[in-house]
This record gives C-alpha cells, sequence and structure tokens, in this order.
C-alpha cells in the first residue's frame, strides 16, 4: 500500500481483490487509486491492512471535512450500497455497480453548516443525478433528505370577482352575500355566520380578480393596499372564539378566562394573550408574561385567515434518575468531533448513555467532550492535552453557540436528565429521564439566549413536532441563570 498525495496506491491481486468486492476506487493502467474515506474503511472492516486509528488522524489533517464525508461514506456502504468517489459521492441503487449508471449524488454535511437555499438550488442545477444530502448531528447520527425541483399543479380554476372587501387594520371583510357565495365557491376566506373574513394575502389576491379594497369609505390603490396596523381585530376574534367555546372572559388590562361553569366572583384560571402569527416571537416577553402574571398563561394565536391556534406556556422544572459520576482516560480531538479508543473509557461511556459506538472506538459530541473533560478526560489534540478553557475557545469556532449548549447539557445532567441529540427532531435535545431502551424521550430542549427572536410560525412549527413525537417542547434559556419554558398547543 503506498499513499501518495490523498490517495492509496494498490497493485496486483490486492488490487483486483478490493476492486471485485465493492467497486472501490479507480484504476490507472495496473494501478488501483483509492481515496482516503475508502481506504480508512476498508481498514476499520479489515478488508485492507493498516492502522485504522493513525490513518483516520491522517486522513483527517489532510482532507477537508474528512470525518464528515467518512461517516456518511461508513453509512451507506454498511447499509449494502456502493459508493463510487470522484468529485462527489455516487450512490448505486442496491444490487447495482459500476459501469452500471449510479442513481443520487450524495452530499454529506454537518448539522453544524448553514443552510443556503442558493446552494441548494445550484446543486439541483448542476447535477444531472438524483440529489441526496446526509446530514450528520454532532453525535454522528445520520440523517438523508432528498432534494428535487417541484413542480405544482392542481385541478382548481380560477375566477373573476365583484364587489367590496373592506379593510380594518389587519384583516378584510367582506359583507357583499353574493361576493361571500362566490369566494365560498373557490375555498377562499372563512365564512363567520353573515360575513367573511379574509388574509390580507387572499385580498390582495381578489382584488387582482376584481374586488374593490374599500378602507374609511375609499377604495385603495394597489401601492395603499399592504398597510395595516394591529391589535383590535386579533383580540376581538380571540374573545369571539372562546365565548364562542362556551367560557367567560372579563377584559381588564389582560384577558381572564374561567373554567367552564365559572364566573365572577370566582377567581379567574388563565390570562389570555391574544397574538397576530406577524407578530415576532420573543422570548425575553415571554419570560417577562409568566414573571409578571399570577395566572396561568394562555396564548391565542390568530392566524392570517383568522383561525386560532392555543398554547400554554409555564416555567418548567426537569427531573431525572441518572447520575453522574467520574471518568479517566483520553478522547481524542479530530477537527469537529472527538473519538475515544481507550476500551475502559468507552465502556464507562457506555454505561452513562454518552456517545455513539462504533466498532473498537467511540464517537463523542463537542458538548459531550466538554462535559466529560470537566468529570476527568483528558482532550487529545496533536498529541498534547488541551486546557478546558483552550477546548472551549476551539469547540467555539466550529459551534458558536457551545457555551450555551454545554451550560443546558451540563444543568440537565445535574437534574438527573440525559440530554443527547435532537437534531432529528429539529432542536438541541432530547431529553430522557430514564434509561433509553426503557423508555421515549419525553421532552425537546431548544437551547436560547434570552434575546431570541423568531417567527410564531417556527414556534408553531417546533410545537407541532414535538406534539407529533410525543414530547413536550421546551426552550432553554440562557442568561445569568437557566430557565425552562413549556409551550404545549392546546384546545379550549
Amino acid at each position: 500500500m503506498e499513499i501518495k498525495g490523498k490517495k492509496v496506491i494498490l497493485e496486483g491481486r490486492e488490487a483486483n481483490r478490493i476492486y471485485n468486492k465493492g467497486a472501490y476506487g479507480k484504476f490507472k493502467g495496473k494501478k488501483l487509486y483509492i481515496s482516503f474515506i475508502e481506504a480508512c474503511y476498508l481498514i476499520e472492516k479489515g478488508r485492507l491492512d493498516g492502522n485504522f486509528k493513525n490513518f483516520i488522524e491522517h486522513a483527517t489533517k489532510n482532507e477537508k471535512d474528512f470525518e464528515i464525508k467518512y461517516l456518511v461514506y461508513r453509512d451507506l456502504r454498511d447499509r449494502g450500497y456502493i459508493l463510487t468517489i470522484d468529485s462527489h459521492f455516487y450512490l448505486y441503487e442496491r444490487g447495482k455497480r459500476p459501469p452500471a449508471p449510479p442513481s443520487y449524488v450524495v452530499m454529506p454535511i454537518s448539522e453544524r453548516a448553514t443552510f443556503s437555499i442558493s446552494r441548494l438550488t445550484k446543486w439541483l442545477q448542476e447535477i444531472e443525478k438524483k440529489l441526496m444530502i446526509g446530514i450528520v448531528d454532532e453525535e454522528g447520527d445520520l440523517t438523508y433528505y432528498i432534494a428535487k425541483f417541484f413542480r405544482l399543479k392542481g385541478d382548481f380554476d380560477e375566477h373573476e370577482y365583484e364587489g367590496n372587501a373592506h379593510l380594518l387594520r389587519d384583516i378584510c371583510i367582506v359583507w357583499d352575500e353574493r361576493l361571500i357565495e362566490a369566494l365560498k365557491k373557490d375555498f377562499i376566506g372563512k365564512s363567520l355566520n353573515n360575513f367573511m373574513l379574509l388574509s390580507l394575502t387572499e385580498a390582495a389576491y381578489i382584488r387582482e380578480k376584481g374586488v374593490k379594497i374599500i378602507k374609511d369609505e375609499k377604495e385603495m390603490e394597489q401601492n395603499e393596499f399592504m398597510k395595516y396596523a394591529k391589535d383590535f381585530e386579533i383580540k376581538y376574534l380571540v374573545y369571539r372564539d372562546l365565548r364562542d367555546r362556551g367560557y367567560i372572559l372579563t377584559i381588564d388590562s389582560h384577558f381572564y378566562l374561567y373554567e367552564r361553569g365559572k364566573r365572577p366572583p370566582a377567581p379567574p384560571s388563565y390570562v389570555v394573550m391574544p397574538i397576530s402569527e406577524r407578530a415576532t416571537f420573543s422570548i425575553s416577553r415571554l419570560t417577562k408574561w409568566l414573571q409578571e402574571i399570577e395566572k396561568k398563561l394562555m396564548i391565542g394565536i390568530v392566524d392570517e385567515e383568522g383561525d386560532l391556534t392555543y398554547y400554554i406556556a409555564k416555567f418548567f422544572r426537569l427531573k431525572g434518575d441518572f447520575d453522574e459520576h467520574e471518568y479517566e482516560g483520553n478522547a481524542h480531538l479530530l477537527r469537529d468531533i472527538c473519538i475515544v479508543w481507550d476500551e475502559r473509557l468507552i465502556e464507562a461511556l457506555k454505561k452513562d448513555f454518552i456517545g455513539k459506538s462504533l466498532n473498537n472506538f467511540m464517537l463523542l459530541s463537542l458538548t459531550e467532550a466538554a462535559y466529560i473533560r470537566e468529570k476527568g478526560v483528558k482532550i487529545i489534540k496533536d498529541e498534547k492535552e488541551m486546557e478546558q478553557n483552550e477546548f472551549m475557545k476551539y469547540a467555539k469556532k466550529i459551534q458558536p453557540d457551545i457555551m450555551e449548549r454545554f451550560a443546558v447539557y451540563k444543568d440537565l445532567r445535574n437534574k438527573g436528565l440525559l440530554p443527547k441529540t435532537g437534531f432529528k427532531f429539529g432542536s438541541h435535545f432530547r431529553i430522557y429521564d430514564k434509561e433509553p431502551y426503557a423508555t421515549h424521550a419525553p421532552y425537546l430542549v431548544h437551547v436560547v439566549k434570552s434575546n431570541y427572536r423568531c417567527s410564531w410560525a417556527e414556534v408553531s412549527r417546533a410545537v407541532r413536532l414535538a406534539h407529533s413525537v410525543k414530547k413536550d417542547m421546551i426552550f432553554a434559556i440562557v442568561e445569568n441563570d437557566i430557565k425552562y419554558i413549556r409551550l404545549k398547543r392546546i384546545t379550549p
């Protein structure tokens, strides 16, 4: 075996054996050139002579993103696929191999990489095969996506309309019965008794189809139309919906909601905050509400079509059954992952469900590595031990939010909980309160700073996904201390 540049060169019977058993590498004359990734896989599986530990460390230093590429390649090979490597990974359907054409181009990506829609568009434009994206999360687990340009087509016809829609700040209302009937046939708007609500988007659409938009008894030009204000109609829609559901609400500085069958002078059960989906979600504002409001907090979100979604928000206490332990041994930092070779340390970490064991080594996320370092393990880089501040400084370049994630990870461990990556669920951690083989993780935790802001659509997506996999969505706010807020979707 000869190493030349970023290739390993094989000759003779060994070259033929390696190629024939899995289409590894490319022949140039009588020599077989295989990539570092292929060579590393063959060494790990015992099909090629070499020291796996030494080879993977050499490859990581000499090839950008080697460890990410290797984990994707390794996983797909272990699943029984043949991959060839050129400028990209080329994947063949099961049972096929060169010279047949590959079915997919596979792009290996770290979860820490920034998603760029322009980059994805460029890949789809340039790559002639189907595109598969393999995402490696911080614990070395894999998630795969198929990406493609998509054509949408349906059976609905477009129509012209006549009549008026009246703009009231955040929404449009239609009173004209004939227009209401025409819009209902095309499933536009939301009909409520003797009037119809339209979102601003729907109003803009029907204006182009002949409807006049009226504001303050005057028809609006198109350039005027996008101006709107907020508050009253959002409050009214929440109030109206809860009253229609049979609840009594009183109004003071807030909406106060009484449980069914109760009314003043009994104390209310909830404070209700009416909010438009267009409002910005602010974790600091939510924290302030929970600190100042003595009742339970219900949030009523009005979407652009006037539909309501309700959440209960509360400070949440987490507790589990896991003990913390001290460890001995070394973990080796290879760019953005840590590897443990020490068998005794691997066994100790496995007992505490830390890391991911792969044959004769273990992968650790940077967060896990930081944790076990505080518990006695030495982090080795380039054959030298790293101090904790040196390691965290290095880790922050790779994972900018490592300080916040690590603070939450430590806190959860201290509370007897087991945090594991939540990437597959769109969050930072999935949290176990009992041993993973005995139960599912009941919580998803997303780590944010106190100035975190996003759209309510993002919050809705997170809570809905958590609910769909039978988990609670919790935000961990890192400031001077750590606060946990649970958001739970309810039907009043």
